[in-house]
């Protein structure tokens, strides 16, 4: 996409394009050590332990810090899916940082968990411990703190440009189109565009958006927010059609001005007849990229082409079909 990098696909030889990364983690940071545990076991468990945030993929907790006459370095937070419970650790083994697993130092008082499943229930506890001369003394006795929450349904803002849904797929044919002649030939190139799966990234979500030419593909990460669709770039992120639209204003896409140029423009393609809000890049260049999209449908039609029309070949890329669960 240039919407979803169908343009780094297509217009590659017309528009220089921007080059999308998919974004990941890997919460395995550390290794087991072993280790000799300490005698100097944490006089007691903290307090206040209690759940504070909860979204759709994260939860926080805070505590009160333990006190006593041996206080310990830091505290061990499990998660468990329910009806799983976190098991004690033991000790002289050292945590595994995961997404169920976080280390947190004295002083902070707050853990943040994120990458969960959307409705899910997670049962929850903290142990504090102490690493005196590299030895791992955990306190399981007494009465260990525990919680639980359960994380929230993942909704899809109310109006959006492009359905982020996994399943979801598009279907284009390109065409070049001689204006000077008056023909329209079909390029024999076919793309699709599918939602692939998603991930979370910083307690947001993305959706993996699989773009396919002739069977070579690329994925791109896309979220709809509250003014638009954004996709992951090189570089950051990028507000790639802006939404809710207003006619005759402009905003950028990776330096690049972009124009709404129409709010209830026709379009007509082989899928059939529709209400387009037309998105016009390089409105102040030469080089420009038409974009034409339906809202809670997709991208209907790309035209690309050099400066006027008339006497230049264009290339367009049409809506053949597509499927949206």
């Amino acid at each position: 996409m240039h919407s979803l990098q169908l343009k780094a696909l297509f217009v590659i030889f017309i528009l220089a394009c921007t080059s999308f990364i998919v974004g990941c983690s890997n919460d395995n940071v550390t290794e087991p050590i072993n280790s000799t545990p300490g005698t100097t076991e944490p006089s007691h468990h903290p307090t206040n332990f209690t759940v504070t945030s909860i979204t759709d993929s994260t939860i926080i907790l805070t505590w009160t810090d333990a006190t006593g006459t041996n206080i310990p370095d830091r505290y061990l937070i499990l998660a468990a899916e329910d009806p799983a419970i976190p098991a004690a650790p033991k000790d002289g083994i050292s945590p595994i940082a995961s997404a169920l697993s976080k280390s947190v130092a004295k002083g902070v008082q707050s853990v943040t968990f994120t990458n969960l499943k959307a409705e899910k229930r997670y049962n929850l506890a903290i142990y504090p411990y102490t690493t005196t001369n590299s030895a791992i003394n955990y306190k399981t006795d007494g009465v260990v703190l525990t919680a639980s929450a359960t994380t929230l349904k993942r909704i899809i803002p109310p109006t959006y440009i492009l359905p982020l849904a996994v399943g979801n797929k598009w279907d284009y044919k390109e065409y070049h189109i001689d204006y000077k002649a008056g023909t329209t030939v079909d390029a024999n190139k076919d793309y699709s565009m599918e939602v692939i799966g998603d991930t979370t990234i910083n307690g947001a979500v993305w959706y993996k958006v699989l773009n396919l030419l002739r069977g070579n593909g690329t994925v791109t990460l896309a979220q709809n927010r509250e003014d638009g669709l954004w996709v992951k770039t090189l570089v950051g992120e990028r507000l790639e059609c802006k939404y809710p639209a207003q006619l005759n204003t402009t905003y950028m896409r990776s330096g690049v001005e972009v124009l709404i140029a129409s709010l209830t423009e026709k379009i007509k393609v082989t899928k059939g007849s529709f209400t387009c809000i037309h998105y016009l890049e390089g409105s102040d260049s030469a080089l420009k990229l038409h974009e034409y999209y339906t809202p809670k449908v997709g991208l209907i039609k790309n035209l690309a082409y050099l400066s006027d029309p008339t006497g230049d070949v264009a290339i367009s890329v049409e809506l053949q079909n597509y499927s949206l669960k």
